[in-house]
């Protein structure tokens, strides 16, 4: 079974345990789901963009889904409901997975290079 965004899981992981950087923000939307997402630096209330995760339970691991992504020019879904059952577009998901996995590759340069600024110090 593929991991879903099990790359971002595990950078925002690592990054909940020695602080989120500033600008990323993570909320529960409901039991479920989680929302993960970066604020523009100028305001700090407003979202650059977010993903939204649908969590399941894996062999005993979190598993994050993503289902939505949505900025300021773009909403991508891949969840639709139809006669009361969720249907999933896998292509749209496919593409959020490896939109959440350039992220996550974003996130860990960000903290190698801020770890490397901090030993030339």
């Amino acid at each position: 079974m593929q991991q879903g965004a099990a790359n971002l899981r595990r950078v925002i992981k690592q990054l909940e345990k020695s602080g989120l950087p500033s600008g990323i923000f993570i909320s529960h939307e409901t039991s479920g789901a989680l929302r993960v997402g970066k604020r523009f630096k100028e305001s700090g209330s407003e979202t650059d963009f977010s993903f939204l995760f649908r969590i399941f339970s894996f062999e005993g691991n979190d598993v994050w889904w993503p289902i939505e992504y949505r900025s300021s020019k773009d909403l991508i879904l891949c969840e639709n409901e139809l006669n009361g059952k969720i249907l999933v577009n896998l292509v749209k998901q496919q593409s959020l997975i490896e939109m959440s996995d350039t992220w996550a590759k974003s996130l860990e340069a960000q903290g190698v290079a801020k770890s490397f600024n901090n030993a030339l110090l």
